[in-house]
């Protein structure tokens, strides 16, 4: 089990493909293991929709077109389409916020990998446009819920 992974600031440039911002340790799971994974970011608003899923993938070095997004069941993240919140475990507006205050967009979802095998899980986002997120704040939990 991964578990709590403390929060971490990242910055990074988002376009509309998908980007890996952050990596979670290696999990370990059986054929039965059933996992909860959240994900909370906090960072302060652009004037670009931004999106955000997990992906699970069997390498720390996570490649899109290979990763399994766990929201929608589907592989390949390269492929998601902004039209549809089917991809999403969030999604946040575009909106400027003339006081800077930040916004927090977290995202749960279920995974049950149905493989025995080791697992890495990538927090990916999107953004309609290009935009850069500065000084943001990332956290992820993956816990175990059934073995």
């Amino acid at each position: 089990m991964a578990g709590t992974i403390p929060y971490t600031i990242i910055s990074t440039t988002l376009q509309s493909t998908p980007t890996a911002v952050y990596t979670s340790a290696a999990v370990t799971t059986s054929s039965t293991t059933v996992l909860l994974i959240m994900v909370n970011i906090g960072f302060t608003p652009s004037p670009s929709n931004i999106q955000m899923t997990v992906g699970r993938y069997t390498s720390a070095t996570p490649v899109a077109s290979g990763s399994y997004n766990i929201v929608s069941n589907t592989t390949n993240i390269s492929s998601m389409p902004f039209s549809s919140t089917a991809y999403y475990m969030a999604a946040y507006p575009s909106m400027i916020d003339s006081r800077g205050d930040a916004v927090n967009m977290s995202g749960f979802a279920l995974d049950k990998p149905g493989v025995a095998g080791t697992f890495y899980y990538s927090v990916w986002m999107t953004s309609v446009s290009n935009v850069t997120l500065t000084g943001m704040g990332l956290g992820i939990s993956i816990i175990k819920v059934s073995p």
